[in-house]
This record gives structure tokens, sequence and C-alpha cells, in this order.
């Protein structure tokens, strides 16, 4: 129950997601089927036709010899037309229902067929040499900013964002969401070793003397500070002295403290030798070994940590944060002058124009495309090929026939016109050339 909310607003939009992207599918189908019905429609109707032809002209053909032509070629038109028709339909069924041998070829072969397609994709286009001439030739990196500084291109990606956001911004509020949040949080948090990690920035920061130059800038802010409350200090100075010296010794007080102040200061930024100096790289480089060897600081270390981690404040804060980033990001989101949408659009079109004009970084992102992707890639192409045989394997006969038959089925009922005009007229030569024999 902890993730009720959570999980049914997600099957929520799963379920409607994939009702659109199925009814869309369907609506694709639907149309191809259609035009598959009617070719097949008007081929059988053709095929009557050639019959009619045939039987008027076989009545005629004693009476006018125009009809032993118009016989002849009906005659070839049909076997064209019908040895065809015969081919087509053992690709992907009986004919007639008759289980001829070497028929119904696809949903006998589709697993053979699944992985020739998947060795095909793999071999052809999924290889190295394939990617890099392509990545080579069509410039990656130009291409994404010429993309990019169309504003019909920006607006689409706005556009898309608008739609997104504002339903990842209701689940980000919603109780479920923070508390899987804070859960996954604080999991992760459990397996870190917080005394490694502070190990290892202190080690990052001793070794380029990076702590030097914090300690500079804490001085230097120590210094602002006290030239800025000067006022306040001498009135300080001034409460603090005894009513019987009338003031006359707080000046002397006030500047030998601001004085001594600033000399220690001074000396402390500037001398790397300074004694306090020394002390506080000992005390850091001691902190340093303790970390990784003291067990009684990594054990304290562990438990501010657990502490930390399951403090109801600390996880009552995060929360907040969350609910109010969202609460703010979805109402700027929704506003027609929304400075997010804005920023994006602004991001992106600075993107291209700073990515059009510097050839060194297109370089970069281009050989990026041509090694890291181009990579990945080939690495995987098992992965990715495996996906067409799978679903290939996966599917039944009658569903391989129906599929791919809707797809190119409508393409192949040309080949059954295409052989009744090639009967047709290959009958007439071969009669005509055997009239000419014949006399």
């Amino acid at each position: 129950m902890r993730f009720k909310m959570l999980e049914s607003n997600y099957e929520v939009e799963k379920n409607i997601f994939a009702r659109t992207v199925s009814a869309f599918k369907k609506e694709n189908r639907d149309n191809k089927r259609y035009a598959l019905i009617r070719f097949r429609f008007a081929n059988t109707v053709i095929l009557l036709v050639l019959f009619s032809v045939f039987i008027v002209s076989n009545l005629y053909r004693n009476s006018y010899e125009i009809f032993q032509f118009v016989k002849t070629f009906s005659e070839a038109a049909m076997v064209g037309a019908l040895a065809d028709w015969f081919a087509v339909v053992a690709l992907f069924r009986h004919p007639l229902s008759l289980p001829i041998p070497h028929t119904a070829i696809i949903p006998k072969n589709k697993d053979k067929l699944g992985e020739s397609l998947k060795d095909f994709i793999k071999t052809e286009f999924l290889n190295k040499d394939s990617l890099d001439k392509k990545f080579e030739s069509t410039n990656p990196a130009k291409q994404i900013s010429l993309w990019l500084s169309a504003d019909k291109n920006r607006n689409s990606i706005t556009n898309v964002t608008k739609k997104i956001l504002p339903e990842v911004f209701k689940i980000l509020q919603s109780e479920d969401f923070t508390k899987f949040i804070l859960l996954n949080l604080k999991e992760g948090l459990r397996g870190i070793n917080l005394s490694d990690i502070l190990a290892n920035i202190i080690e990052v920061m001793i070794g380029n003397n990076n702590h030097h130059k914090i300690i500079k800038s804490a001085v230097k802010e120590i210094k602002s500070a006290i030239n800025k409350n000067r006022e306040f200090i001498k009135d300080k100075v001034t409460a603090s002295t005894p009513w019987w010296t009338f003031g006359i010794l707080d000046n002397k007080i006030y500047n030998r403290i601001i004085d001594s102040i600033s000399d220690f200061l001074d000396e402390f930024e500037s001398d790397t030798e300074n004694e306090f100096r020394k002390e506080i790289d000992a005390k850091i480089k001691k902190l340093l070994d303790d970390l990784k060897n003291d067990n009684d600081l990594i054990r304290k270390v562990e438990e501010f940590k657990i502490n930390t981690i399951e403090s109801e404040q600390i996880s009552g804060t995060i929360a907040s944060v969350i609910n109010k980033l969202s609460a703010k990001l979805n109402s700027d989101i929704n506003d027609d002058k929304s400075e997010l949408i804005e920023l994006i659009d602004n991001t992106l079109k600075n993107f291209s124009k700073n990515l059009e004009s510097n050839l060194e970084i297109q370089e970069k992102i281009n050989r990026f495309f041509r090694e890291t992707v181009t990579k990945v890639i080939t690495d995987n192409s098992d992965s990715i090929t495996g996906i067409i045989s799978d679903k290939v394997r996966d599917w039944k006969e009658q569903e391989v026939t129906e599929k791919l038959e809707v797809l190119v089925g409508k393409d192949l009922q040309y080949i059954r016109v295409n052989g009744a005009i090639a009967g047709g007229i290959i009958g007439i030569l071969i009669f005509a050339i055997s009239k000419i024999i014949s006399q």
C-alpha cells in the first residue's frame, strides 16, 4: 500500500499511452488491410473478366480471326495470373488449404527469417565501418546545431516539455513518491563509507594545496567582517571598560585589539611557515590518518551518518524541498510566460549558435559519435538485433502471416497483375510465332 498512489498514477499514464499507440497502430493496420482487400478484389475481378473474354472469344474464334488472338491472350493471361496467385499465396499459407509441399513458406520458416533478418541488420548496418561512414558523412554535430536553430524544432521540444513536466511534478508532489525517494536515498547513503569519502576529499585538498586557498579565503572573509563591524567592536570595547577610566583608554584598547588581530591574520594569511598554520596542517593530516585508521572515529562518523539519515527533521526538510520546488516549477510551466520554458528555449538557442561556430567542439561531438556511440552500438549489436529475432520467434504462425501480408500484401498483388499482362503478351507471341511457322 506504500506506493499505491504512485503505482496507480504510473499505471494510468502507461495505459493512456498504450491505448494511444495501440489505436494508432490499429488504424494504420486497418488502412493497409483495407487496401489489401481492395487489391485482392480488383485482381479477382480482372481474373473473372479474363475468363469471360476467354469464353466469348472461344465461341467466336472460328468466325473472326482476331478472336483467336483475344482467346490466346486471355487464356495465357489467366494462366499467368493464376500461377502468380499460387506463388504469392504459397508465401503465406497453403493454397486452397491443401498441404502442398513447399508452401506456407514464411510461417514455417519464421524463426529462420527472424535470425536471418537479425544477422542482416547486424552485418550490414550495425558494423563499425557502416557506422563510421554514416557519422563521417552526416556530421552529427552540425546536424544537431542546424536542427536546434529552427524555431519550430525548439518549439517541439518545449511543447513536449510542457506536456510531460506537469505530470512529472504531480508524481514528485505525491506523498508516496516522496517516501519512495527518501527510502531509496537512505538505503543508498547507508551503503556509503562516509569516512573514506571524507578522507579522499581531504587527501585531494592537501595534495593540491587547496586547503591553503580555503584558509586564505576564510581569512579574507574574517578581515572583511572586522572592517565592516569596526564601530560595533568599538562600542563593545567602550561598554567593557571600567566607568572610572572615563573613556580615556577606549581608543587605545580598541586600536590595540584591531591591530593585533590584523597583524595575526596578515601573517597567518601570507606565511605558510606560521606556527599556527603548521599546527592546522598537522591537525588536518592527523584527521586524514584517523579517518582511515582510527576505528573509534570511523565508528563515530558512521553513527553521525546513521543519525542524520534517520532524522525526522532531515527527512521532513528534504520532502518539503521536493514539494515546494515541484509546486513552484509546476506553477511556472503552466504560465504563458514560463521562465523555465524560456530558459530551456534560450539554452537550446545559445547551444546551437555556439556549436555552429565552435569547430573544436563540433569535432569532439563527432568523435564521440564515431568512437563512443559506434562502440556502444557494435558491442551491443547482438542485444539490439536480438529484439527482432526474439519478437519474430514469439509470434504465432498465423500472426506472422497476418502481419507480413498486411505489410507487403498490397505490393505483392501487383505481381498477379503483372503475371496476367506478361502471360497474355507471351501467349500472343507464341501464338503468332506458331501461326507464322505453320504457314
